[in-house]
């Protein structure tokens, strides 16, 4: 009876990872599929263990994001630089 158990709960924990992974490609596939695949090449796994592979999925996620928000602000006080520079002319 124990380790029938055991069996359900292992299987119950692998059905919740591959549940993770395909919501998270789902999440994906709608925002940016094309940005994904071929400037930051989310499909160079690391590791084999679907936890691992989702790590590093969102881990690199999390690298393109900052990298974003870093580039967009940056863009943003150059445009109020020149916006300033226009109203002193």
């Amino acid at each position: 009876m124990l380790r029938k158990k055991k069996a359900l709960q292992k299987a119950g924990q692998r059905s919740i990872a591959a549940n993770r992974l395909i919501m998270l490609w789902n999440y994906l596939k709608i925002i940016a599929y094309d940005t994904l695949k071929n400037k930051i090449f989310l499909e160079n796994f690391n590791g084999k263990k679907p936890i691992i592979i989702e790590q590093d999925s969102l881990s690199t996620v999390c690298l393109y994001n900052i990298t974003q928000d870093i580039l967009l602000d940056a863009e943003m006080e150059q445009q109020e630089k020149t916006s300033r520079e226009a109203l002193q002319i």
